[in-house]
């Protein structure tokens, strides 16, 4: 936990200073091999993190939505509902702690980026993903999405590919008083809490993470989905 803290603290100093910072915790599986990370989890998890999060009063906003992302080869990323005219964006990175704990199957990616916003390309996208999303939001600070995802190299073949379970938090810090220090701990407090503080048999699990990799003070940010 300790080697996590000064680095979340960097990550929530930069993204003081971005006009439209996106501060999330992704929870799923990371090839260290490969230098990437899929955000999944399994069905049973988030099911049972789901009906935690109905039984609570604690939300001071919830949503379910339904939309729809295109992909594009430079990076942008239209988004299609049924109630909005779709938006057209770019994610400019800058900074990743990737995260591991020995006694927990799952990993922990957080990132920093900000949203450019793009024009609508004229060429037909890459690929395709379906979203159905659940979002539980605590006074316009913590948001946690829990989302049902499919993605195909079109809308007709993402509906037949077997979906990701995805769980994110999201932290917007501009207009928390709180010092840097103060405001990481309490996210890595919200992380161990996602991944469980027991196991199947109600024994404690230690808070033993291990941070793989961290970019936190990117001075060329790169853009990506």
């Amino acid at each position: 936990m300790e080697s996590l803290i000064p680095k979340l603290s960097q990550l929530i100093a930069k993204a003081r200073t971005l006009d439209n910072p996106e501060l999330e915790v992704r929870l799923g599986r990371t090839n260290t091999q490969r230098s990437n990370f899929t955000p999944d989890v399994t069905y049973p998890y988030i099911h049972k993190l789901k009906q935690c999060m109905d039984a609570s009063d604690h939300w001071t906003k919830y949503e379910e939505l339904q939309y729809v992302n295109y992909f594009w080869p430079d990076g942008v990323r239209g988004t299609y509902n049924a109630v909005a005219a779709p938006i057209f964006i770019r994610k400019q990175n800058y900074g990743r702690i990737d995260v591991s704990s020995p006694n927990r199957s799952i990993d922990v990616r957080i990132s920093l980026s900000e949203e450019v916003k793009a024009e609508m390309p004229t060429t037909p996208p890459e690929c395709v993903r379906l979203v159905q999303r659940w979002s539980y939001e605590h006074n316009c600070h913590w948001k946690y999405d829990l989302s049902k995802t499919s993605m195909g190299p079109t809308k007709e073949k993402a509906c037949n590919i077997h979906p990701l379970y995805e769980i994110e938090l999201e932290l917007n810090c501009k207009d928390i008083e709180l010092d840097d220090g103060v405001l990481a701990h309490d996210l890595a407090e919200k992380i161990t809490d996602l991944l469980g503080r027991y196991s199947e048999y109600f024994d404690p699990l230690p808070i033993d993470y291990n941070v793989v990799s961290a970019v936190t003070n990117s001075k060329d940010p790169r853009l990506y989905v």
